[in-house]
């Protein structure tokens, strides 16, 4: 099950992305076409059967996802673009806190990714902070988030309430 062309590659992944199941391998076959000989360098990425690289895109964490977003045009545009991709990233990787804003976002008209790096992003941060993680620092690099976010005056005043309720 071998994709040689990177058009039929994209249609296949694109029936498969806006469906909500998985397609069959019948399916998967008639789209398939009759494969035309290429002199191009093979490229194992593109080439790999759709469903093969969605599942390990969907194992992956968010940084790793980013990195893989810049491997080839192919996958940049399925990870960036494709709203079920995201969908699915959040309901494997976030816990019921992150998955109530996440919804709470979509009402507001996010994407499934935007919402996915607003609540992983600041709110994960600020969800640290108000559970006490950074209150008492044994070590700072031990501490220390991934990445930084501004937080507004109403989030620090929430913050140092409840420090100093400690």
């Amino acid at each position: 099950m071998e994709l040689r062309n990177t058009d039929q590659n994209r249609k296949v992944m694109s029936t498969m992305l806006h469906s909500e199941g998985p397609v069959s391998p019948c399916h998967y076959h008639c789209m398939q076409g009759s494969p035309k000989p290429s002199n191009r360098p093979l490229d194992l990425m593109q080439n790999l059967p759709p469903e093969l690289y969605l599942s390990i895109l969907l194992r992956l964490d968010a940084r790793s996802l980013q990195n893989a977003s810049q491997t080839c045009k192919l996958w940049n545009s399925t990870i960036e673009d494709t709203d079920w991709l995201w969908r699915k990233f959040c309901h494997l990787k976030c816990d019921d806190w992150a998955m109530k804003e996440i919804q709470r976002d979509r009402g507001l008209g996010y994407s499934w990714k935007e919402s996915f790096i607003r609540t992983c992003g600041p709110h994960s941060i600020k969800r640290k902070w108000f559970k006490g993680a950074f209150s008492n620092l044994n070590m700072y690099d031990k501490n220390l988030p991934p990445f930084m976010c501004c937080m507004d005056v109403e989030t620090w005043g929430q913050i140092l309430e409840l420090e100093l309720s400690r």
